[in-house]
């Protein structure tokens, strides 16, 4: 039997596949919100992804560098490898919603949070 190329990039159904629910609660939040939520909380943080490395895209800074300095949060269960098509969806979703979440938050606080890892 062939397996297609298509299937065989995700775990089989007999693996577990289990998708952090605070990766799964991105559907339903908007970023923008999200971040003058944060901000109005005195919360100054970002948002991180992991891909190959860890990334907190739409920021001009390091983001090794903003996580050591406990101004970086990375959303759980984000990877370059996905054990599922809806893990995959997710993953695309983060991507996006950090990007659109970290350009607020820098907009709105006007680049303060950056400190020594502004690029």
């Amino acid at each position: 039997m062939l397996i297609s190329l298509h299937t065989s990039i995700y775990a089989s159904d007999h693996d577990a596949c289990e998708i952090n629910p605070i990766l799964k609660s991105l559907v339903n939040k908007n970023p923008n919100e999200e971040a003058i939520d944060q901000y109005n909380q005195g919360r100054l943080i970002y948002l991180g992804i992991y891909s190959y490395n860890l990334e907190a895209p739409g920021v001009n800074a390091d983001p090794y560098c903003l996580k050591d300095n406990d101004k970086l949060a990375v959303i759980p269960s984000t990877s370059d490898t996905y054990c599922s098509i809806e893990h995959q969806r997710l993953n695309e979703l983060a991507r996006v919603f950090t990007k659109i979440y970290n350009e607020k938050i820098t907009e709105i606080s006007n680049r303060e949070i950056l400190g020594e890892c502004d690029l």
